[in-house]
């Protein structure tokens, strides 16, 4: 993940050297066991990269890369206030002249927090990280080996947005690759779980999927709608896709920050908990936010094609 979003071209025009981290991530890995912890000093981790970088560069990366002891999980006390708990975004602790990498599995996440940070800092935008994992999508289906097609637009004609009930008049595809079989319509979110919603809020947390899952899922239900309605879709550049007898399978993709919501089973009961529902929780606001997407859904599934 790390290396196929942060070697991206689309962050050269950030003027950031990226490859230190990368570097040292690498040297950690080589040397941390997962049941002891490895603990340097700035010149051991000089050494470690053969000398590649001076030494201010690398103290200034382990720096930034680190917490101080009574920086981890500070005041947290109590389930409610798990905004508090930050021991995953950094992966050292400085302890006097010592880092300390407690193990991969703890601490390499702590890399890729830590590298979106900076590149937020320097002025990356929710936009370019968009793009970025949809540059990273590409890459390994191409390594696979799979066919794919990517970012198809098509225009959606006005009598499917009234069947729909949508204002839209265009959609796009992300990723779409075919089998004999299958048509597998795949959908990338960068959304990922607000600390709110991670303290327990269930309504951040149902706003946070709306805006994620079931926003994927709403745009991926037009294009099997429109496949199963018409046969097939036209797209902008010319090129068609025909249903040909074929299934529909469809993929919400999402980046790291949903942890144990990434699961299955769960979400799939959540699915089904909210397909025929309406959120009514007293915040107009917020409940808007909810019901777009959830509402685009009902209105796929009480089609006579969906039934």
């Amino acid at each position: 993940m790390i290396e196929g979003m942060f070697t991206s071209s689309l962050i050269n025009p950030l003027n950031i050297n990226l490859i230190i981290y990368m570097d040292l991530l690498k040297w950690v890995s080589y040397k941390a066991k997962n049941d002891e912890p490895l603990v340097s000093t700035v010149d051991e981790a000089v050494q470690g990269l053969n000398y590649k970088y001076l030494v201010k560069d690398v103290e200034e990366a382990l720096l930034f890369m680190s917490f101080k002891t009574d920086e981890i999980n500070a005041s947290y006390l109590r389930p409610n206030e798990i905004y508090k708990r930050n021991y995953f975004e950094k992966p050292f602790v400085k302890i006097d002249d010592k880092f300390l990498y407690v193990n991969p599995i703890i601490g390499n996440y702590g890399f890729y927090s830590c590298l979106l940070e900076l590149c937020k800092r320097n002025g990356a935008d929710g936009n370019l990280i968009g793009k970025i994992s949809e540059e990273l999508v590409e890459k390994l289906f191409a390594r696979s080996g799979n066919k794919f097609r990517s970012n198809k637009e098509y225009k959606i004609p006005k009598f499917v947005s009234k069947e729909l009930c949508i204002q839209s008049q265009k959609r796009e595809c992300d990723f779409i690759i075919e089998t004999d079989d299958t048509i597998i319509i795949v959908e990338l979110k960068r959304k990922t779980l607000t600390s709110d919603a991670r303290s327990g809020d269930t309504l951040k947390s149902i706003i946070d999927l709306s805006q994620s899952f079931l926003h994927a899922l709403a745009q991926t239900g037009c294009h099997e709608y429109m496949l199963r309605r018409n046969g097939k879709i036209e797209f902008d550049d010319g090129s068609i896709i025909e249903l040909s007898g074929r299934a529909v399978e469809r993929v919400a993709l999402s980046l790291f920050g949903f942890f144990g919501i990434q699961d299955g089973s769960f979400i799939h009961q959540v699915l089904g908990s909210l397909i025929n529902a309406k959120i009514d929780s007293g915040n107009v606001e917020e409940d808007k936010k909810i019901n777009k997407h959830l509402t685009e859904l009902h209105n796929q599934y009480r089609t006579d094609i969906f039934s």
